[in-house]
């Protein structure tokens, strides 16, 4: 559609539907009429009758210059503000546009393929040299079509982030990183995610109960992880946010948190709390959509037991430095607009936008998120399927399952399904390891039960008589012992009657020992003693000795000089042999005022 004026009240208002104040591209028929409007601009999205769309064009037509594509059917499929929207039995699938993807390919070259978006690097702290201006622009466009590519693409949006935190200075290392991602692209160039019909009950593990009926519950799931100090560079978290209609993913992002947390509870918290504000978002757009026929119960989904902890309480906490704008969370959980679930970490879809993975994660993931191919088929279904035997695997063997007897009968079945599964390449190796692993956790089972068995009919059988005698023992001795007299030594130590020849002797030793000891302290207390007393009569002798050297120069007159003046300023004692040579020698008295004898 292509109105005169980009108004939406005016459109409203000649069509005749209503506009909702939260959201004003989205609009509804009036009382019964079931008619749906999505405008963005002058382009529009319509899901209606037959009857009411033409009666919607005609209305519009007589204003502006209408165009109107075919509808979406099995045969033809719709584009929509850059994508592709198909329809199969399962529901309808939504596909990026490849212009964008082809116009950055076409602009970096020849970039090697990948089988994941990100690598350990994009986390690492740059030093590499800045780009040029030249190298610099390229990025800054390349970067600015991956963002827009990513808004329907939730396997590159952790990359994409990263890359667009160093558009301001373009480095070395981030145009690698660049093509690195772009090389993905090359390699999985289309993914389409299935928007299925809304089911009742239907979550991301559960495929509900049957199509939902007006009134039946419909689940709306916010799915959230986050990185806690992820980058290294600033060690701030990063926040990723899936949210899931009855197990479809609508929409997700990838976002940098402003604060750095000071711990893994907080940032999930806040990853948390970027999500509910998401899903309460999108569920009031529902209920005016759906004009509220169903129930929608907004879910928060996230494998952190702290975060769910911070988001069910009242107030802080111990996390006293806590914004309190994130503890809206709390006042919506009490108020029960939506609840906190838990989603283990290893199923958790969200986990794409928080670090690198490997390939195979990230295709099992995406499948988890309900990613297709161009064909339909689930993306990722192998690598699925692998993730959830080899959990399988890892229960039997941590449970111990099966016991010693049920091994033994199973066995030469399960011996010929691994060779007949191993012979076809399905690569089952690990049942064997497993099993083993079984068998071996059995057997010392029952070793350790039967020593378990043997040390208590011992106990039973001779434990209890002994136990009785050593008591019987303990008894008699004390009775004795009471009415025992008692003798006393010199040193105070309480002995018996007789003693072995052995103690006497040790006892005569440490008592000889202790009084060598003794007069030896004693002797040594008399020297210290002595030297102090010396020590204080030297002192006192040296201060004597200063106060007369003292009073002795205070007190003694100047000694006369004399002065030889052929031999220049210098000065002599009387008596002094360089004055005999001398033939005028003059001779100086001290003065009787300054120095009195």
């Amino acid at each position: 559609m292509q109105p005169a004026s980009g108004s939406a009240s005016w459109l409203a208002c000649l069509a005749r539907m209503e506009g909702f104040a939260k959201e004003p591209t989205l609009f509804r028929g009036n009382n019964n009429d079931l008619t749906k409007m999505v405008l963005h601009a002058d382009d529009g999205i319509l899901a209606s009758t037959k009857a009411s769309r033409e009666k919607i064009v005609e209305q519009l037509g007589k204003r502006v210059v209408v165009q109107v594509s075919e509808p979406l059917s099995f045969d033809q499929g719709i584009e929509f503000l850059k994508r592709r929207y198909v329809i199969d039995e399962h529901g309808i699938i939504m596909y990026p546009s490849t212009k964008y993807l082809d116009t950055l390919l076409a602009a970096l070259g020849n970039v090697k393929e990948r089988d994941s978006p990100a690598c350990a690097l994009f986390l690492e702290a740059d030093g590499s040299d800045v780009l040029g201006v030249d190298e610099a622009k390229l990025y800054r466009e390349c970067v600015g079509r991956l963002l827009y590519v990513s808004h329907t693409r939730c396997d590159i949006q952790f990359a994409v982030c990263c890359l667009a935190s160093c558009m301001a200075e373009p480095t070395v290392q981030a145009m690698k990183n660049l093509k690195r991602v772009a090389g993905y692209l090359k390699r999985v160039p289309t993914i389409g995610f299935r928007l299925k019909a809304l089911t009742a009950n239907a979550c991301v593990d559960y495929e509900g109960s049957g199509t939902a009926q007006p009134g039946d519950r419909v689940c709306l799931e916010s799915v959230t992880d986050a990185d806690w100090a992820g980058s290294k560079k600033d060690r701030r978290s990063r926040s990723s946010v899936q949210v899931y209609l009855s197990g479809s993913l609508l929409t997700s992002y990838v976002r940098t948190q402003k604060n750095i947390s000071l711990s893994s509870g907080e940032s999930e918290f806040i990853s948390l709390v970027s999500g509910a504000g998401e899903a309460l978002f999108i569920s009031e757009c529902l209920e005016f959509m759906t004009s509220s026929k169903y129930t929608i119960e907004t879910v928060l989904r996230t494998d952190s037991a702290a975060a769910r902890g911070i988001s069910q309480r009242q107030g802080v906490g111990r996390v006293r430095h806590l914004s309190c704008g994130l503890l809206w969370v709390q006042a919506g959980i009490k108020d029960k607009l939506f609840r906190a679930s838990p989603i283990t970490g290893a199923r958790n879809p969200s986990d794409l936008g928080t670090k690198p993975l490997s390939g195979a994660k990230v295709k099992e993931l995406l499948c988890r998120a309900g990613a297709v191919t161009d064909s339909g088929a689930p993306y990722g279904e192998d690598e699925l399927q692998d993730a959830n035997y080899k959990a399988s695997v890892r229960m039997v063997a941590k449970s111990g399952g099966l016991n010693g007897p049920a091994v033994k009968r199973i066995m030469p079945i399960l011996m010929l399904m691994m060779q007949v599964v191993t012979t076809e390449g399905h690569g089952f190796e690990g049942l064997g390891v497993a099993m083993a692993i079984t068998m071996a956790e059995n057997v010392v089972t029952e070793a350790v039960s039967f020593v378990v068995a043997v040390l208590t009919v011992l106990v039973v059988f001779t434990g209890i008589p002994a136990g009785f005698w050593l008591l019987s023992k303990k008894v008699m001795q004390w009775v004795f012992k009471k009415w025992r007299p008692k003798q006393f030594v010199e040193a105070g130590v309480q002995t018996v009657e007789r003693w072995r020849q052995d103690d006497t002797r040790w006892a005569e030793e440490y008592t000889r020992r202790n009084r060598e000891l003794e007069e030896a302290l004693r002797d040594r207390c008399k020297e210290v003693n002595e030297c102090s007393r010396a020590l204080v009569q030297v002192r006192r002798d040296l201060r004597a000795s200063e106060a007369e050297v003292m009073r002795l120069r205070s007190t003694s007159g100047a000694e006369d000089i004399c002065i030889a003046t052929s031999r220049g300023q210098v000065y002599h004692k009387p008596g002094c042999g360089a004055l005999r040579s001398s033939n005028s020698v003059k001779k100086y008295q001290a003065c009787g005022i300054c120095f009195r004898g």
